[in-house]
């Protein structure tokens, strides 16, 4: 059996993926105009939109949703292309919020491995749980000021306009592509279904997406994770790490999947597993800042900038501020030892 040359697999798999973000591109765009179309004609619209006014109400539905679709990344890629659509800004950035405590309950119920020992288990558990009440309590801090300020919108919207004028790919020739697509779907103006197909689509092709990047730069990451773990590098040299290894997955928890079994190896430093995980949250923010790009919509990159903001601020609080950065850590070792004391008392 003749063996494919590393390289050209490399390659190859590079390849794939521009594919992958050109359709992803091309469905992004389609489902901006089926949207629309439903905001402007469907009489589920209005009260949608009264619904998603109320802060508290977008939170629940962007946690909700968040968890639904087990990807922040593609929730808010595709809340970003809503938005463009002409859904109400202001509520998108409050569904950001409920999405990054959403996509926290993927990692923080990560199971532990079955024939770990106790002390192995707890580990893992504490390490699995610190991505979960740090995005809780950074949650507590940030909400009572979007609220009063609106600090994430207005500074996104400031950001965006950095980007004028960067164009990756020529507007003319996408909308001379997408004219015959959407007359070839003529149902597109006012039909759900298309609406859920497209999201459907879009849903697919992301996962394909992060699945390659799984096959790329899975030994990349476990190389970097191994060596971050067993140097007990300094802790900014961490932090750089959890942000390109969250990066090159463009998921924390495919990080994290990859981050176990190591803990189980590798005797770690907890906190410097922490700021790691602080890093991994940057890195994922990434992934809807391409897209919106790639869209060409100042609306849409906002809200993928609200989500690097909400992210890289909590980074540096958690970082810096001693009492906020000991209080997850010291939560996740409470949450382990109480749920494997009594195992341990049996044996």
């Amino acid at each position: 059996m003749r063996v494919v040359h590393p390289y050209l697999r490399f390659a190859g798999l590079l390849l794939f993926l521009s594919l992958l973000v050109f359709l992803i591109v091309v469905l992004l765009n389609l489902f901006v105009l089926s949207f629309s179309q439903f905001l402007s004609g469907s009489f589920f619209a209005p009260g949608l939109l009264n619904n998603v006014a109320n802060p508290f109400i977008a939170i629940i539905i962007g946690g909700l949703l968040s968890i639904l679709v087990r990807s922040s990344s593609i929730f808010i890629t595709l809340l970003a292309a809503i938005v463009i659509a002409g859904f109400p800004f202001a509520s998108a950035i409050y569904m950001v919020l409920g999405a990054n405590i959403g996509t926290t309950f993927q990692s923080s119920l990560t199971k532990v491995l079955p024939d770990a020992r106790v002390n192995d288990k707890r580990r893992m558990m504490t390490i699995s749980c610190m991505h979960y009440f740090n995005n809780i309590i950074a949650f507590a801090i940030f909400f009572p000021l979007q609220i009063s300020t609106d600090f994430l919108g207005r500074s996104s919207q400031w950001m965006a306009q950095w980007f004028d004028g960067l164009i990756f790919i020529d507007t003319q020739q996408m909308s001379l592509l997408m004219q015959p697509l959407s007359d070839f779907f003529p149902i597109i103006t006012h039909s759900i279904l298309m609406l859920l197909l497209f999201t459907a689509g879009i849903f697919f092709l992301m996962r394909v997406f992060f699945v390659t990047l799984r096959l790329v730069f899975d030994p990349v990451v476990e190389q970097m994770l191994t060596r971050q773990i067993e140097d007990e590098k300094a802790e900014e040299s961490v932090l750089l790490s959890g942000v390109v290894t969250a990066g090159l997955l463009q998921s924390s928890s495919s990080t994290i999947y990859i981050l176990m079994p190591l803990v189980r190896k590798i005797t770690c430093n907890i906190p410097l597993i922490y700021s790691l995980i602080l890093g991994m949250n940057v890195g994922t923010c990434f992934t809807t800042i391409l897209f919106a790009l790639l869209l060409q919509s100042e609306a849409a990159l906002s809200i993928g900038l609200a989500h690097l903001i909400y992210n890289f601020i909590a980074l540096l609080i958690f970082t810096y501020v001693p009492l906020l950065k000991e209080l997850p850590i010291l939560a996740s070792k409470h949450l382990a030892l109480c749920s494997y004391c009594d195992l341990e008392n049996q044996k």
